[in-house]
């Protein structure tokens, strides 16, 4: 999924000053429900109505939080907004273990221990070239 959401930020911030913010929102979805729904079929369980209005919920919420992404990249570098990315990591593993009881794997703690300084370094060291 980490390769996933890369290729993402790459193509939105190519082409988010090239395509409307609707029109990016859009194929966003439908590339994604088209990766999704051979393996959304083969285990698909019938959903209650509760189920159903916390999905359309978590879709609402993910539309929005993709909108603002698309502005933050319109208007600034994506190296910019890395630490938000990485913010946003931090927050779904705390809300993972708090809502879910979901402790992170150790590979995750250590990759996110790799992965975070080194981005972070790399992008302080590019600030001060400039």
């Amino acid at each position: 999924s980490a390769s996933m959401f890369a290729c993402l930020d790459v193509m939105n911030k190519f082409f988010v000053d090239k395509e409307s913010f609707w029109s990016m929102i859009f194929y966003t979805a439908l590339f994604t429900a088209l990766i999704c729904a051979y393996p959304a079929y083969m285990c698909w369980a019938p959903v209650t109505t509760t189920q159903l209005g916390l999905l359309a919920l978590l879709g609402g919420g993910a539309n929005a939080l993709l909108f603002a992404l698309l502005k933050a990249f319109s208007m600034v570098d994506a190296s910019a907004l890395a630490p938000f990315r990485y913010a946003e990591l931090i927050l779904s593993a705390l809300v993972g273990w708090m809502f879910f009881a979901e402790v992170p794997a150790m590979s995750t703690l250590l990759g996110a221990l790799v992965i975070i300084p080194s981005t972070l370094l790399v992008i302080w060291k590019g600030s001060g070239e400039e």
